[in-house]
This record gives structure tokens, sequence and C-alpha cells, in this order.
């Protein structure tokens, strides 16, 4: 692996962006932060809001020009009536949250947003990341540095996004739109780890104590989403803990912003008891929920040397002049909201928590993994670093009454910076990758099974009421439409391997062919055998037509081949499936022939995930 000089992680969030760099060159190997961001200069922050403000077009409808971004975003512009903020727009990319959310929109009288106007906020977005990642780069190196140097993006992915297309083309065409990857074929795009495995790389990495053999649930709960994971610690030597998967990686929408949802509407209904319209009790609601008061208070929550009081007296803030009357003659300048409203809050989203470690639990103990017992659940993420949260989990598995049968003596970590474990982890994975040719992460699961449509010799019990077809070079018969599914744990460092024969007749015009991938979800002892159309996941064209013929094997085969010569090939193609999206590599002789013929994929509209699935050969 070439060693670029330069590795940036960036750890897109719902309501914070993180990003960290590591010169794989220098001494030091610890990733570091980008800590300065346009609009605060007077203190180091390392995190960036999620958060855009555009001028309004003459409909006062549609944004036209981006006002500001990030930390610049300030209560003035929130409140301007010419302006609009655009937030929380992370789990829009996905068209199922879009719709929802338009349907709330049309509900409640508000105007609807497209898919474009989503990618328009995400490029625009990250856009500024990267000219603020350029702009701090080079003020730490020298000035060409940027310019002249090998460097590799990483991104992370979340877990709750399983669609390999949307994000193939849709977060990566947006990232690549924004900048990244721009400064010729020395800048270059990965999208990495998910963010639940980039959060175990670092738990892994950052001096936790573990032990060789140790299996840990990590839970990363943040802005948006809570993802989660289980691993076993599988090998430390010289201080590098290496990892494997037990089950796939799950996540669920439960987040801080959550409850500052809940927050907004119960502070809405309390500032219209108080005679405020429900158009600037809404604008309050939103301004306040954003406000530094509220959010201190929130971070604070069941802090021990920060004790909540029996009511926070929250500060109701002026709105700009052109509102309504109502908040003009209101004499309310406070509205009070009880530590117990706070406590439900935070409350409505541990259950969710624990219901989602509650559920990897009883995979565990119903998987082939059974005997397997979690020792560790390890916390990140802004919500994970709640010592509310964490007491509260503690409380839960911690206790003779909360422990399950393979969690006897389970113990709550919280990650050291918890903030910064998925941005750090993805830049510690790829530093090992090339510091000792593996990952961090030596296999992972996946979320459903892949195949590969083919034609497998005929078997009595297996194809009995199928078709046959006599392949006129062997002699034998095959029943075509086949799907051969493909290994059990995938790793980026070892990938699936599939092996195809292939003939040509002399004289006969070369061209492309192409193969058919399969997927589903269904358990791996109800895998279909047959390629229905339903389960087609993409194509995928392989070209050896730039290979002389005399690099195959030439046959002749009498009467079945009509006494003509004709050539065996035999290629592989290697599967690499990372959490973000699936790679083809075509392979002849030993020699991968991808680099410069690139395999084509055309994706179905199959299930767009990974499982655990038996490995398979087959012939074409």
């Amino acid at each position: 692996m070439d060693t670029p000089d330069l590795i940036v992680g960036v750890d897109f969030g719902m309501t914070y962006t993180g990003v960290a760099y590591a010169s794989p060159g220098t001494a030091s190997q610890t990733p570091r932060v980008i800590q300065r961001w346009s609009g605060r200069s007077h203190r180091d922050e390392s995190k960036v809001p999620t958060k855009l403000v555009y001028n309004l077009d003459s409909s006062g409808e549609k944004d036209a020009t981006l006002s500001s971004w990030g930390f610049e975003c300030n209560d003035t512009e929130r409140n301007d009536p010419t302006k609009k903020l655009r937030d929380w727009f992370k789990l829009l990319l996905e068209n199922e949250n879009l719709n929802q959310k338009n349907k709330t929109l049309a509900e409640e009288g508000y105007p609807t947003q497209s898919s474009a106007d989503v990618t328009r906020w995400l490029e625009d977005y990250l856009r500024n990341i990267y000219r603020q990642t350029e702009k701090e780069i080079s003020r730490r190196y020298k000035d060409t540095f940027w310019k002249t140097s090998t460097v590799v993006f990483i991104f992370s992915v979340p877990t709750t996004w399983s669609s390999h297309a949307m994000i193939e083309r849709k977060f990566k065409g947006a990232i690549l739109q924004a900048g990244f990857g721009s400064v010729g074929p020395n800048h270059t795009v990965e999208l990495g780890l998910t963010e639940a495995e980039a959060a175990a790389v670092y738990t892994a990495d950052a001096g936790q104590l573990y032990q060789e053999g140790e299996v840990i649930l990590v839970c990363d709960a943040g802005g948006g989403t809570t993802d989660a994971s289980m691993h076993k610690i599988s090998s430390i030597k010289d201080r590098h803990v290496e990892l494997d998967a037990l089950l796939t990686v799950q996540g669920v929408a439960v987040g801080s912003t959550e409850i500052d949802t809940q927050f907004a509407n119960l502070a809405q209904e309390g500032l219209q008891s108080h005679g405020f319209s429900k158009k600037d009790a809404e604008d309050l609601a939103r301004i306040m929920m954003n406000g530094e008061e509220f959010q201190s208070n929130k971070c604070l929550f069941g802090d021990p040397d920060s004790p909540s009081p029996r009511e926070y007296e929250l500060k109701i803030p002026e709105l700009g002049s052109e509102t309504s009357r109502s908040s003009s003659r209101n004499q309310h300048r406070e509205l009070r909201i009880s530590c117990e409203e706070m406590r439900n809050f935070f409350d409505n989203q541990i259950r969710k928590i624990c219901n989602l470690i509650d559920n990897l639990l009883d995979r565990l103990k119903n998987s082939d993994q059974h005997s397997e017992e979690v020792s560790k659940i390890v916390l990140s993420g802004g919500l994970g670093s709640s010592h509310y949260v964490r007491t509260q989990l503690a409380s839960k598995y911690s206790t003779i009454n909360g422990r399950r049968s393979n969690a006897t003596r389970i113990e709550i970590v919280l990650a050291d910076e918890p903030q910064l474990a998925v941005v750090k982890g993805l830049v510690i994975n790829k530093l090992q990758r090339i510091y000792r040719g593996r990952s961090v992460l030596r296999s992972r699961c996946c979320r459903a099974s892949y195949g590969i449509v083919c034609s497998t010799p005929w078997n009595k019990h297996h194809h009995k009421g199928q078709i046959t077809v006599k392949n006129a070079y062997d002699g034998k018969d095959y029943a075509p439409n086949q799907i051969s599914w493909l290994g059990k744990l995938l790793s980026e460092d070892h990938p699936i391997e599939h092996t195809f024969f292939r003939y040509i007749e002399s004289g006969e015009e070369r061209r492309p062919w192409t193969d058919e991938i399969a997927s589903s979800k269904m358990p791996l002892d109800r895998l279909p055998l047959r390629a229905d159309p339903q389960y087609i996941h993409c194509s995928i064209e392989s070209d050896l037509t730039h290979i002389p013929l005399s690099e195959f094997k030439k046959k002749k085969f009498g009467l079945l081949s009509r006494g003509r010569d004709y050539y065996r090939v035999e290629y592989k193609v290697k599967v690499i499936i990372d959490p973000a999206h699936i790679r083809f590599e075509l392979w002849y002789n030993g020699t991968n022939y991808t680099k410069d013929h690139p395999i084509v994929v055309e994706w179905g509209e199959a299930a767009m995930e990974i499982s655990e699935s038996p490995a398979a050969y087959a012939q074409r």
C-alpha cells in the first residue's frame, strides 16, 4: 500500500462535524483535530455545528444564496424573516426519511423539500468544511504542502444508511462536488468505516484496558443516531489491538436532537399558554432549543458536580421587529421546565438505547457465538458522554436485577474523548493498514447475503423440476440461473474471491460479458437457490478483450464442439464489501486488470445490504 503524505478523516454528523488528520511520515501518529473554525476565532472547538443559513429568494420560500455556515450562524440571522436556517438534514439524504419529513411539513402547512434541496445543503456545507480544512492544514504545514502532497480523505458512514447506491451516488457525489479529491490524482476520497466501527477502532486504540478474548459492545450515541457494534478482542500485540466482529452493526434514529425536539414541543405549549401566538411560540421555542442556556443545562444534566435544580428558569428571548404583536405585549420573560420533565426527555432516549443494546445481547445469545459473554459496554458520542446516560445504563446492566445471561459482569466505560471517537477512529484504522498491512477490524459481519448468479452442475436432489442445459464444450448437464452464495465474514484485507470459466471459440468476436450479483436478507438456512429478479442486486461487466488469446488455454473437443478450437478462460472476480459500497476487481493469471479497466456496475432494485453467508464455487 502506498503511503500518503496526509490522512484526513471527516465525521459528518447530524448536529456537529469533526475533522481529524495525521501525517504518516512524522514521528507522532496520534491524530490531531481541526480546532479553528470560521466564526469562532476567540476559542478552539473540536467540532463545528452542522448548520447553514440561506438568504431566501423573492418568494420567501426558496433558498437563494448561502449567508453563513457553522459557527457563523447566529440568533440574529435565525430571527431574520429573509433568511432560513437549514440543519438536521443528514438523515434526509435517504428518501424514506425525506418523504416522512415532507409529510409532516405538508400537514403543518410548510413548503416541502426535494432531494435536490438536501443535496445542495450537503454540498454547500461540505464545501466549507473542505475550505477550512485546506486553510488549517496549509497553516500548519508549508503553503505548497496541500497541492503537492498525496492526501487521502476518509468519511464515516452512518450505520442507519443501508442503500449502497444512495451512499455511492448521492453522498460520495456531494463529497466530490464539494471539492474533496479535486486537486489532481494525488487527492483521493474513500468511504470508510461505519460510525459504530470507527468508534470501536478508537476505543480499542485509545489506551482502554482490554484483554485478549474479551468481548465489548460499543455504543456511539450522537446527535441524530445511536449505533452499536459488538467485537471480540482477537489480538493484542505490541499495543496494537485487532477486533473481530461478532454481529452486524446496528443503528437507530435516537440521539440528542430528540431531546431538543421534546423540549421545543413542551416549550411551545408553555409559551402558547402564556399568551404567545402559535407562530411566535414556535419561533421562540426553536431559538430557546438552540440557545446556550438550554444546551448547557442539557449537557450538565445528572452531573454530580452540577446538581440539577428542581426547576429550570429559561429566559424567553426577544423576537425580531416583524413578528406578531403577541410577543411584545407578553409580560412573561421566563419559561419554567421542571427537573422531572428534563429527566423524561432523557429517559425516552435511554429506553431506546437499552432496546438496542438488549437486541444485540439477544442476537449474540441466539448466534453461533452464544457462549461469548460481554464484559464492557463502551460509550462514545455526544449523548453517550452524558453522565446521566452513563449512570442509568450502569444501573440497568451492572446490577443483579438487570444482568443478562451473557452479560453477568458488565462494566460501563466512557471512551476517551467520546465526541471524537469516530473521526479519530477513521484515521487510526488507516494508519494501522499502512504500517501493519491490516485493519484494526480483522473482519466484519454483513447485513444481507451476497451471491453470484451462475450455472451449476445438475444435481437431481437440488434441481428437481428445473430445466437443464447441456454444455456444448464439456458435454455435462447444468442448471442455469442458480445463486452461489459468498463468504461468511468479510474483511478488507482478505476479499471474497469467485472463480469463473468462460469459453471463447476461435474466430468468434470478443466482447465484454455481464454477470449478475444477487442479495437477500433471508436467514442462511432459507437463502434462495434460484435467481429470481427480486434478488438481483447489480450487474457487473467484465472485460478481458485486451488480453491476447495466446494467453488463454486452447482446447478441442470433437463432436460436441463441432471440431472447432476454443479457449477456456479461467478468471476471478474479487468482491470487496465496505460499509459504504461494493467494489469488484477482475483478476486473471495473478494480475489485477481493474485498475486500468474498471468493472462496470449497474445497480438493481434488490436489497442494498449485506449478512453471513457460506462460501461457494460455481462454473459458468
